[in-house]
This record gives structure tokens, sequence and C-alpha cells, in this order.
């Protein structure tokens, strides 16, 4: 797994959210990283860590960063890599607050499925005649869990693709109280690509998915669509 060679840092540019605000939910998602995450999939953790807007990252690391307006009409946030392997994200304020979703949420959701698949080239074959992408919070879509009372997203381990927890557990998801999942099978608000055996691919719904709020969620640089979608 590529790793940031001095860890994940988010930056708040966004006047809708303050710097307190951010930096409880950047401390939040360092925590699900390295209690939650990083031990269900078998990882080290990295550090994840506010960075004021007057500092500068240090060399190699991954930037977030917070942002009032999305750069594509309706996204809430994305990461990416650049040309050169760089890979960094975006989190957009107002869209979120417009959902009605808290900022933390889409952070956290970025922040795990960086750490679980920065190089966004990893697909799992289900048996079933197609492959799915190594996602780990869009199976649960929707579903949040608290942190020190920040709201983080809630996100599949690596049994849900069929194969065994790094801590040893045989869950599918980290949030149990919001209902057990099969492997492969999506909460009521998730969604997920497939590739089917032409190379195509398509997303698939949970029975009470918001479209409307996963198209938001869908930017010209995002995972889903660097993958085709």
């Amino acid at each position: 797994m590529l790793r940031p060679k001095s860890g994940i840092y988010v930056v708040n540019e966004s006047t809708l959210v303050t710097d307190a605000d951010v930096r409880a939910w950047t401390t939040a998602c360092a925590k699900q990283i390295r209690e939650h995450v990083a031990p269900a999939y078998g990882k080290t953790p990295v550090r994840v860590q506010f960075l004021s807007r007057t500092s500068h990252a240090p060399r190699g690391a991954w930037v977030l960063v917070v942002l009032d307006d999305a750069d594509q009409a309706g996204a809430l946030g994305y990461h990416a890599e650049t040309a050169d392997g760089r890979v960094y994200g975006r989190i957009f304020a107002r869209p979120c607050l417009q959902y009605g979703v808290a900022v933390s949420t889409t952070g956290s959701h970025e922040i795990v499925e960086t750490f679980c698949d920065p190089d966004v080239d990893q697909w799992r074959d289900t048996g079933r005649g197609f492959a799915v992408a190594y996602e780990a919070a869009d199976p649960v879509e929707g579903d949040s869990y608290s942190i020190d009372g920040v709201l983080v997203s809630d996100f599949v381990l690596p049994a849900w693709y069929g194969g065994t927890n790094g801590d040893g557990s045989t869950r599918t998801r980290w949030c149990t109280e919001a209902g057990p999942l099969q492997p492969f099978e999506l909460a009521p608000g998730g969604y997920y690509v497939r590739r089917l055996p032409d190379g195509s691919e398509e997303q698939v719904f949970g029975k009470a998915a918001n479209r409307g709020y996963i198209a938001a969620k869908r930017h010209q640089l995002a995972r889903t669509r660097r993958r085709g979608i």
C-alpha cells in the first residue's frame, strides 16, 4: 500500500466551519484510523493531523483541504492523485450543510477510503460474476457513529469483501448497531461500483440510497470517476 511519507494533514480554508471544528473532527478521524480502521485492516496507522492554513505540510504529506464551495457543482468531497502520484483531497462545507450532512462524516469518509486504497486500483471478486471496488465507506453510506462527540463515517471491514479482518473478528462493518451485513451486501443507504466481465462498470444502490446525495459526491477527479464512472 502506498503510504504518505509524513501523514495525512487537514487544512481548513472554509468560512463556514471554524478551525476549532475541523481540529476536533480531525482528532476524531485520527483516532478512528489508529484504533478502528488500521487494526481491522491489519495495517500500520498513519498520522492524521490538523494543519493551520499558515503552516506548510511536511514533504510527502497527503493534504485534505476543507473549502466553502465545490470546484464542481454539487460535489461534497473527493480525493485523487496528481500526475506524479501525490494524493490529495477536497471537502466542501456548503453542499454538506445544504444536504444536512455533518462535514466531519464527509472528511472521515475520504480519510478512511484514502487510507484503505490510496492508489484507487483495488477490486475484489465477489464470485458472482463481477468484482466490486475497494471502497470502504460506500457500502454503508449514510451510516455514522460518534468518536468523542464527533460524527464519523461507518465503514466495512475486510470480511465484507469475503476476507478476514486484521483484528481476528468476523464482522463485516464497524457500526454493528446499524444492523448486520452479509459479505457484499449493501446497507439501505449504501452503494458500490461493480465491474462486469466485459470491463464495463456501474453503480449498484441500496434500497434506501439517496441517489441525489450520492451523485453530489461524484466529482470529475473522484475515486469512482477515476474508475470510469
